[in-house]
């Protein structure tokens, strides 16, 4: 049977353009064999086991927001998962990237930005992930600042996590 279960798999991988496909199998009651295949498949299963990150991203207090400093903050934190996938993404291809990033952000008087800025401030910081931060940042939605155009200032710290 798992050999069966191991063939669709890979049948699936051919069929999907994979090169190579991991697989793994959880042990059943019953010892090795006829569990979970953890791979294609299974990979939202809640029987696979996913790697724990490396690294982690954290937004800082944001500047130049007024009065909706907790709004913005709160818009922020609720697409953290997205700027921390621009992060994880380029840490998998330099293990020690580390450092402080920083965007200025103009949002326009209806909340949709309109212009980022985003740069390293140290050396380590890749170009490509700054252009991945500035995309996420330039797809989202603010509330409101004003009658004018604002820029708000967003500190990002990148962390590797032991």
């Amino acid at each position: 049977m798992t050999q069966l279960v191991n063939r669709g798999v890979m049948m699936a991988a051919l069929l999907t353009g994979l090169s190579s496909v991991a697989l793994a199998e959880t042990p059943t009651a019953a010892g090795v064999g006829g569990g979970v295949v953890c791979g294609i498949i299974h990979t939202d299963s809640a029987q696979c086991p996913r790697p724990r990150p490396t690294a982690q991203m954290y937004v800082g207090y944001v500047t130049g927001a007024g009065r909706k400093q907790k709004q913005v903050q709160r818009v922020l934190s609720s697409n953290k998962i997205k700027l921390n996938y621009c992060y994880q993404k380029f840490q998998l291809v330099d293990a020690k990237l580390a450092g402080l990033l920083k965007a200025d952000v103009t949002i326009n008087n209806e909340g949709a930005v309109t212009a980022v800025t985003a740069t390293g401030i140290e050396s380590t910081v890749r170009d490509d992930l700054v252009a991945c931060v500035s995309k996420v940042l330039t797809q989202l939605t603010f509330p409101r600042l004003g009658k004018n155009d604002v820029v708000i200032t967003i500190p990002m710290k990148l962390t590797l996590i032991k």
